[in-house]
């Protein structure tokens, strides 16, 4: 029971580290000034990582600092493209808005290692919960009506997702004595640095990047085309992530031009920019 104890509150440390490293240091990132020059080192920083935790793999009992290293190096090039979503959005950021936006994913982290501590039994359960409670944190990251700070709501976002990577590693290490913990924070660290650097990618393209994903899903399972012109559908639905860059009431954004929607605060119709 000890150890199931002390694999919850390590994973919970590392993520609420992760989380506050993110904070502290993507204001100070900003100083790089181009946001595809921080996006670009932070794939650079996260592909250095890999080596790192191949090495860890090999000689993680000897040393096992190195899996901290790989840790850290996936935190900082989170940081990076935390710093080029900011730049990209001209906002003008300090570290104490960014730890409040972090602060409800911080608590859903917590949620998770209090139920598995308690329960251990139900730990399927416990983490479907905490998933549900952190995809209700990425939808209200995406309405500026519930939260209309900003840079607090965009990184409520940035701090769901990378707890996100971290709740799996809850499930791949909890209850597992023979799995190195080390290794799962590690795997989990990879996993959050990605999904953040693709989503600032997405933004900070202004969709585009979705292109390479273009596929045309309903024909993928149906075998039938569709009768939109068979345009996939990503053609239709660019991107969701706009109202992170601005106070706009989110819309969906459509290729070939704006199309109207109704905004349920001001009674109008109108067109996304």
């Amino acid at each position: 029971m000890k150890s199931q104890h002390s694999r919850a509150l390590a994973v919970l440390g590392t993520s609420w580290a992760a989380m506050g490293l993110i904070a502290l240091t993507a204001p100070l990132l900003t100083g790089i000034g181009s946001q595809w020059a921080a996006l670009i080192l932070a794939a650079v920083m996260m592909l250095a990582a890999v080596p790192v935790h191949i090495a860890a793999g090999r000689h993680g009992r000897e040393k096992p600092w190195l899996w901290g290293l790989c840790v850290l190096m996936n935190t900082v090039s989170s940081s990076l493209s935390v710093a080029a979503f900011y730049l990209h959005a001209e906002f003008t950021v300090q570290a104490w808005p960014l730890l409040q936006g972090m602060l409800p994913a911080a608590c859903v982290t917590a949620l998770a290692a209090l139920l598995l501590m308690l329960c251990p039994k139900y730990k399927k359960p416990a983490l479907i919960l905490a998933g549900l409670l952190a995809a209700v944190l990425v939808v209200l990251s995406l309405l500026p009506a519930v939260w209309p700070a900003q840079p607090q709501r965009s990184a409520m976002l940035f701090g769901t997702l990378t707890a996100v990577f971290y709740l799996v590693a809850y499930g791949l290490t909890m209850g597992r004595g023979d799995r190195p913990l080390l290794r799962d924070l590690s795997f989990g660290s990879f996993g959050a640095g990605l999904l953040v650097e693709l989503v600032v990618l997405v933004i900070l393209s202004d969709g585009d990047a979705l292109e390479f994903f273009d596929l045309d899903l309903q024909e993928l399972f149906s075998g039938r085309k569709r009768k939109m012109g068979n345009q996939p559908l990503l053609t239709y639905t660019q991107t969701l992530l706009r109202p992170l860059t601005s106070g706009a009431f989110p819309c969906i954004i459509v290729r070939k031009g704006p199309v109207p929607v109704y905004d349920p605060f001001n009674q109008i119709e109108r067109s996304c920019p």
